[in-house]
């Protein structure tokens, strides 16, 4: 019979491996770019349970402010940790209870201040006692007397944690 030579032999295997190698390389490709564009689409937290800092939170659009139950909805606000050489940092995000449902007009014409008042102090507080039942109930205590102090009435009854991580 016809035997190939082993130049063609050696030709045909290489040519295998590279086929083998493209198929690879082609399914290899296709994964990547889906799980880019389920990245690229996705609204919701995508890795380690984390989030974006770049697509704004939903969760407060779907909410108002109504009279019968006076509550005003804040965004997530990002806190650096008040531990100096830490790489710690806080995300909540706060209802609050109001005495009075004009109270949120308030609230909203000076979101800037309240959000900064937050801040304030939020980044006061290290890292372990923002973990603690008594720094966290401390610390609705402050923000209260701060967001209140923004306010000619005050009007800001009750703070409330719907979101906090300590990270």
């Amino acid at each position: 019979m016809f035997e190939q030579s082993s130049d063609e032999q050696e030709a045909d295997e290489s040519g295998q491996q590279w086929r083998r190698l493209l198929a690879v390389a082609t399914v290899v490709g296709l994964c990547a770019a889906g799980v880019a564009l389920a990245y690229h689409l996705s609204s919701e937290p995508f890795l380690k349970g984390g989030f974006s800092l770049s697509a704004p939170s939903n969760r407060s659009a779907n909410r108002s402010t109504s009279p019968s139950n006076n509550l005003f909805y804040m965004e997530p606000v990002i806190i650096n940790s008040g531990d100096i050489d830490s790489t710690d940092f806080v995300r909540v995000t706060l209802t609050l209870e109001l005495d009075q449902p004009g109270v949120a007009d308030q609230l909203k014409a000076r979101q800037a201040a309240v959000e900064n008042a937050v801040v304030i102090a939020t980044a006061g507080y290290g890292a372990a006692s923002l973990r603690s039942v008594e720094g966290k109930t401390q610390l609705r205590r402050d923000i209260t007397k701060a967001i209140n102090g923004l306010l000619p009435d005050g009007g800001v009854r009750a703070v409330y944690f719907a979101d906090f991580l300590v990270r």
